[in-house]
């Protein structure tokens, strides 16, 4: 059986000779437990610097008008009462969904994040209306709707000391775009994106010459840009159990989630795909948490990796969070709550 919604994933997919250009958690050849160790260090130093960033923010609604259009599209996909599927908003809001490059280096903190960071700015746009702009309206280009993601990396791996080889934590990841982000069209950026011949219409969000992405990973372009930065991320909580993940799925605050999780394909229900941890099997690797959806009566977690493939969301039963993901692989999880966006000028 396949599922009704073709945003979801019916396959797990794995890249062929998978290796860490796909993955990206820490460093490659990094014990787990020094992965886990540097995520607790720069954690705890950002709360620290920062307290109110890290503090669970009241939920935020929809005008009833929006909200009644929101709930008649949910349904429409054959959703129930209490599903809050953040990975559709596109699809409301622009009438079709977004489909960007997978990843070509182990940028996959950053690479999934853009996505769902991406999500949350259209949320909010619909929630305040026109008192905010967007990164962007287009796919691709220098307009682009998400934000320029190499630089937001090589500000977190500058956060988590990592300058060297491919890779990234989330903790540094949520970090860096509390600084703020790089809107595509900024024109310090065009301008040296010309000069490095990185600058076509597959270039952004994210350039497609290794050497370019890597050459702002590696910190290169960090202090050049950061006078640039805007729109900062305002909140993020940590998420260490199914309670927490759900209230903020609830609230359509996505969250970024790096582990050792692998999964496969669990099942059927009533004609949805479900997928489940893969025991035998690891990835260090970042998947994002996009939203919960009720289905025939059960609830399932919608677990992105789209910087693999397309439309490669996993529905995961949520007692498979709470009784294996959770307790046994200790996943760093943090939210992208609410977001500065830069304020629109209204007209007089």
């Amino acid at each position: 059986m396949s599922n009704e919604l073709t945003h979801l994933a019916t396959e797990v997919y794995v890249p062929k000779n998978l290796d860490w250009s796909h993955m990206g958690w820490g460093l490659e050849m990094q014990p787990v437990a020094e992965k886990h160790y540097a995520e607790a260090v720069a954690l705890e130093r950002a709360m620290t610097a920062n307290p109110r960033a890290f503090t669970q923010r009241d939920p935020k609604y929809l005008d009833p008008a929006i909200k009644a259009k929101w709930d008649a599209f949910q349904a429409s996909k054959g959703y129930e009462e209490g599903s809050c599927d953040l990975t559709l908003v596109e699809e409301f809001y622009y009438g079709r969904r977004f489909h960007w490059l997978p990843q070509k280096t182990g940028s996959c903190t950053i690479s999934n994040a853009f996505r769902m960071h991406f999500r949350r700015v259209l949320w909010e746009l619909l929630l305040k209306g026109q008192l905010e702009t967007p990164l962007g309206t287009t796919e691709y280009g220098n307009s682009c709707a998400a934000f320029y993601a190499p630089l937001t990396y090589g500000i977190a791996r500058e956060i988590g000391n990592l300058r060297n080889g491919d890779g990234g934590f989330c903790g540094p990841t949520i970090e860096a775009m509390m600084r703020g982000i790089l809107r595509c069209n900024n024109g310090k950026l065009l301008e040296l994106l010309h000069q490095l011949n990185a600058d076509g219409e597959k270039d952004f969000p994210e350039p497609q010459d290794n050497a370019v992405y890597r050459a702002f990973q590696s910190w290169k372009y960090n202090s050049l840009f950061e006078p640039f930065l805007t729109d900062p991320l305002l909140e993020s909580v940590k998420v260490s159990d199914t309670d927490t993940l759900i209230k903020n799925l609830d609230d359509y605050k996505p969250s970024i989630m790096c582990s050792m999780l692998a999964v496969k394909k669990g099942g059927t229900h009533q004609g949805l795909t479900y997928f489940v941890a893969d025991r035998n099997n690891t990835w260090a690797h970042n998947m994002a948490n996009g939203g919960k959806i009720v289905w025939k009566g059960r609830t399932f977690i919608l677990l992105s990796n789209e910087s693999w493939q397309d439309n490669l969301i996993y529905p995961i039963p949520i007692e498979e969070y709470q009784d294996v993901i959770f307790p046994r692989y200790r996943p760093e999880v943090q939210t992208m709550g609410e977001i500065g966006l830069t304020q629109a000028v209204i007209a007089a």
